[in-house]
């Protein structure tokens, strides 16, 4: 008997197992800053970039004079509310622009600290897209990054071979530029046919692939069985 490897061969792209896509939550403000470069590796809550944000500065600042003379007035209201020389009315009136006063001026204080763009998850940053004196407009990713810096093989599997596939399954995997093959395995296999290439998308994790850039070529052999 004469055992030949059933293997099949796919070629895909490396890309993050998790993307992170970290976009300013204000909008209209000025990239003043940049403290990231395509390339590191930053922890969660680290300074991406810093906006400019001197007209938030001033707004908070109105704000907290606003809330220091409202105090005033409601604890002054407090007092005479108690000895019944204000009416019960005119103490919750003072009460409620007190409150008022206290939620301007925390939100303002909230969008001065969001003028520091910061990482939402640690990670390898593989593209930055902000440059200084760009605006924000809340939906554009100012930096992108892979989660905990894991890159994997996204390779297609024409349709009549993947349903032969499984989780686990070990494959040779080839990077463009790489001169030593890594080991992979099959962490996913996407549950849709693409309707143009008839293929599906299969997820190889990589052993050792841990300083891969994304988007680089990859050709895989994945073994599927031995026939006799």
């Amino acid at each position: 008997l004469i055992h030949q490897p059933d293997t099949v061969r796919v070629v895909g792209q490396t890309r993050s197992r998790d993307e992170v896509r970290v976009v300013s939550e204000l909008t209209g403000l000025r990239v003043a800053r940049l403290e990231a470069e395509a390339g590191d590796y930053v922890r969660a809550g680290q300074t991406l970039a810093v906006l400019d944000g001197r007209s938030l500065d001033i707004e908070s600042e109105q704000s907290r004079s606003e809330l220091e003379r409202t105090r005033g007035e409601y604890e002054r209201a407090r007092t005479l509310v108690a000895s019944q020389l204000v009416s019960r009315e005119f103490f919750k009136q003072k009460q409620s622009a007190y409150e008022v006063a206290q939620a301007q001026y925390d939100n303002a204080r909230l969008g001065v600290q969001r003028t520091r763009v910061i990482a939402p998850a640690a990670g390898r940053i593989y593209r930055r897209n902000a440059s200084i004196g760009d605006l924000t407009d809340g939906t554009a990713a100012l930096f992108e990054i892979a989660k905990d810096g894991v890159v994997e093989l996204d390779v297609d599997v024409p349709e009549a071979v993947v349903a032969r596939l499984r989780l686990g399954m070990r494959a040779n995997v080839e990077i463009a530029g790489r001169a030593a093959p890594l080991v992979g395995e099959i962490r996913l296999i996407v549950p849709n046919v693409d309707s143009a290439t008839r293929a599906s998308s299969v997820r190889l994790r990589l052993n050792d692939g841990g300083d891969l850039p994304v988007g680089v070529f990859g050709e895989a052999k994945i073994d599927i069985a031995e026939v006799e």
